[in-house]
């Protein structure tokens, strides 16, 4: 079937996957955790937490992911953060996502 066979509305390009899930980017989490570990105050820990979930959920947005999808994978980040956190002795730790949401829009508005 070819794209052309398809009425306007109905045809979408393909969407990119990520290959590595959140929960596995465990590389990733521990530089984050790191860096809140190294954090003097807490705005300078939320702000590396918050920099790493931005930036990731760009990603994810710029790859077509869909929204719910980027909520899931942004919950398994967070998981994976705070689990860093705890084994680095951090003494600022992220809220989990069952706990406060994280929502951002689009446009980087909270």
């Amino acid at each position: 079937m070819r794209s052309s066979d398809l009425p306007l509305f109905a045809w979408q390009p393909p969407r990119q996957t990520i290959p590595f899930p959140a929960r596995s980017r465990i590389g990733h989490a521990r530089k984050v955790a790191l860096q809140m570990a190294k954090a003097r105050t807490q705005n300078e820990a939320t702000w590396a937490y918050t920099r790493a979930c931005d930036s990731f959920v760009a990603q994810m947005r710029k790859a077509g992911i869909a929204e719910h999808e980027i909520e899931r994978q942004l919950a398994d980040f967070s998981r994976a953060i705070y689990g860093q956190c705890l084994s680095e002795h951090a003494a600022w730790v992220p809220t989990l996502p069952e706990h406060a949401s994280y929502h951002r829009s689009p446009d980087g508005a909270a």
